[in-house]
């Protein structure tokens, strides 16, 4: 029962069901949402149709994970250290996703943002943020200016900023042009 409070109640439907701990939800648009769970699957489901795609992990200790802008990518981190991107194919590439990952934290990836122009910021345990090219999956900078793990960033509706938590007690606000950290 809700409080009685005479606004209109809110209502649920059940999107989709893991059978593990849900650990991370994101909108990809205003359609689609991807979650991630203990069970080691990654699910993109149509919040209209109910339509799944669900990716199995090598590993089920995802603990993030986020849609691209487009659509078209999804990609979650975890205790395995690694950024893991699956991306559909077009059907004149045959169909199909195309899997890679991003090495470069040596500590489990706590969050992923997808950023325009190809590009995706994650965060982790070892103390850094990172800004790496979707094309090649190399890294393009390393923001470390935390003293403990980078558990949560966001960023802004404009994309030229993102803010970081950490276990260090601190958020930070970052400039996307220079890199710089503009306020803690």
């Amino acid at each position: 029962k809700g409080l009685d409070n005479g606004l209109p109640q809110p209502t649920a439907a059940c999107v989709h069901a893991h059978h593990g701990k849900v650990y991370d939800v994101s909108w990809t648009d205003n359609f689609h949402v991807v979650s991630c769970a203990q069970d080691g699957t990654v699910t993109v489901t149509n919040v209209e149709t109910k339509a799944k795609e669900p990716h199995t992990a090598a590993s089920s200790w995802i603990m993030c994970c986020a849609g691209s802008l487009d659509g078209k990518s999804v990609a979650w981190g975890g205790l395995d250290n690694l950024v893991h991107v699956v991306t559909k194919k077009s059907e004149e590439e045959g169909g199909g996703y195309h899997t890679r990952e991003f090495v470069g934290h040596s500590g489990y990836v706590a969050d992923v943002k997808f950023l325009p122009d190809m590009r995706m910021l994650s965060s982790s345990g070892d103390g850094t943020i990172r800004e790496f090219n979707l094309n090649d999956m190399k890294e393009t900078r390393k923001f470390d200016l935390h003293t403990a793990d980078v558990m949560s960033i966001v960023v802004d509706l404009d994309r030229k900023r993102f803010v970081s938590g950490a276990c260090d007690s601190k958020v930070k606000v970052w400039d996307m042009d220079s890199g710089t950290c503009t306020m803690t």
